[in-house]
């Protein structure tokens, strides 16, 4: 963003992950972007951060939404936008209750997205390598009449981005549920020697894929008996990332993106920590709630469960 000639701060809660970047702010971009920008301020105060800011994108993961929102909520202003990039399942709901108990007539805009848009690693503070940019990134603000406004405000930044339906569409799409558990589980054994092997392509086995796709089936039911309806696991490597494949297989294996992605060297990561309660719980609560059978879910709960050793439910 700071490259393109906008004017940004960037905000982190821990000091320590900001390195230099308070002294030297910029970014340097490597992969499927390259180049670099300045950034305007770099701080981990939150207030500054977003004063008399017209957008707030929180990028972190879907465990630290509460704290974030919990933390911002004093410095808000009338008319901003806070998009969750991305919410996992029904983050904005957490975000909203959280600002909103503290602040009842505040008028934002809250939007979740349904994934993020890059897939990046971050190497060290100011250096971020990009492995590549999704074609489309679809959004909701939690009132649907909300999301043009939105979208007005970030399309000249992120052309990508695309209105959904509402936030049932953006969450029970969330993407992260089905691949992540799925292949970590499936992968366990690599994970737990220390193999090193790339997380989506090479650990797309047939036992990873059938995970994947009984997840899939679910999360579909559960969209229909909603009366929304998202992409299947196919239809969102294909219109994400423009690829071509026969199977579910074919697309993970062949994705250039994914290249270079490699797999966890512990149990106690992100893809089962954050995606499992942020992701596979409430998605299996809701098809509790409607009748739909949700028995890979949960499945994939209880072995997570097993394998970090903590309550994720």
């Amino acid at each position: 963003l700071a490259s393109q000639g906008f004017d940004i701060n960037l905000y982190n809660r821990s000091r320590e992950r900001l390195g230099n970047l308070p002294n030297d702010p910029t970014i340097s971009l490597e992969g499927a972007i390259t180049g670099g920008g300045k950034i305007n301020l770099v701080t981990t105060n939150i207030g500054e951060a977003v004063k008399d800011t017209d957008v707030i994108l929180v990028a972190t993961t879907a465990l630290g939404h509460g704290d974030i929102a919990r933390s911002v909520a004093p410095y808000l202003q009338n008319g901003q936008v806070l998009i969750l990039n991305p919410s996992r399942t029904f983050g904005s709901l957490e975000v909203a209750n959280e600002i909103y108990t503290q602040r009842p007539n505040l008028d934002v805009t809250i939007c979740e997205a349904n994934t993020l848009l890059y897939a990046t690693r971050v190497p060290e503070p100011g250096k971020a390598r990009v492995f590549g940019v999704k074609e489309e990134v679809t959004i909701a603000a939690i009132r649907p009449d909300q999301t043009r406004y939105a979208l007005d405000k970030i399309n000249e930044a992120f052309p990508q981005m695309k209105a959904a339906e509402n936030i049932l569409e953006t969450s029970l799409g969330n993407i992260g549920a089905v691949f992540h558990p799925s292949i970590f589980l499936a992968n366990y054994d690599r994970i737990t020697r220390g193999d090193k092997f790339e997380f989506y392509r090479e650990g797309v086995t047939d036992e990873a894929a059938a995970l994947m796709k009984n997840v899939d089936s679910e999360r579909q039911a559960i969209a229909q008996e909603l009366g929304t309806s998202i992409p299947t696991l196919e239809e969102w490597l294909t219109s994400r990332y423009g690829l071509k494949g026969n199977n579910l297989q074919d697309l993970l294996h062949n994705n250039p993106v994914y290249a270079g992605i490699f797999a966890p060297t512990e149990v106690q990561h992100r893809y089962l920590l954050e995606d499992v309660p942020t992701g596979l719980v409430p998605l299996a609560l809701v098809g509790e709630a409607l009748g739909v059978q949700t028995p890979t879910m949960n499945y994939l709960i209880d072995k997570s469960e097993e394998a970090t050793g903590q309550p994720l439910r």
